[in-house]
């Protein structure tokens, strides 16, 4: 699997809280509980569970800074994406502001690869959510893409010493998010 969003951390690097901040002004109490609930049962499956696929991700700067259920919840979420990356099946990088454009950057998108090349590419726009089956042409050039968008994404120790800068940026407690983070613009 292959997933990036330039926006918000991806489903399955989601903390409860986080999924729940993210996406309880959209949905019922009832279907945000089945949405948390399925996204739970998928974590446990795929990090934890028996199989383990590759899970490889991409995590835009912008996501790990956006205030998603306040400081509180971002310390919580960032130090579930430095934990998740240490599972040896998932490999997860952070393409930092610096990158500048990169060919993943416009939308959130997730390739599942499978064995017999009948891959699945899921991806947003603006426009809506599509999926992409039977044109492996496309998942190919996804595929490239996300190869290409990890040129100068942080890895490893690199990626972890960021995401603890970050963290160290949200303040303690809950805190007045119209105030933006320390040296950040306003």
């Amino acid at each position: 699997m292959f997933a990036y969003h330039p926006t918000f951390i991806p489903g399955l690097l989601q903390t409860e809280d986080y999924t729940r901040a993210l996406l309880e002004k959209r949905n019922s109490p009832e279907r945000l509980d089945a949405i948390v609930g399925l996204r739970g049962e998928r974590q446990e499956r795929l990090l934890r569970g028996d199989e383990k696929p590759e899970l490889n991700f991409l995590v835009d700067e912008a996501a790990l800074r956006r205030w998603i259920g306040g400081p509180t919840v971002m310390r919580a979420q960032l130090e579930y994406v430095k934990a998740a990356a240490e599972h040896p099946h998932v490999t997860l990088g952070v393409v930092p502001f610096t990158v500048g454009d990169h060919p993943v950057l416009r939308s959130g998108s997730i390739a599942l690869t499978f064995t017999d090349d009948d891959d699945v590419l899921f991806s947003e726009t603006a426009s809506g959510a599509f999926t992409t089956r039977n044109d492996q042409s496309v998942v190919d050039n996804y595929l490239t893409d996300f190869q290409n968008s990890r040129t100068g994404a942080l890895f490893g120790d690199r990626m972890t010493a960021f995401i603890d800068e970050i963290i160290a940026q949200y303040p303690n407690g809950l805190a007045d998010i119209s105030t933006g983070l320390p040296d950040s613009p306003s």
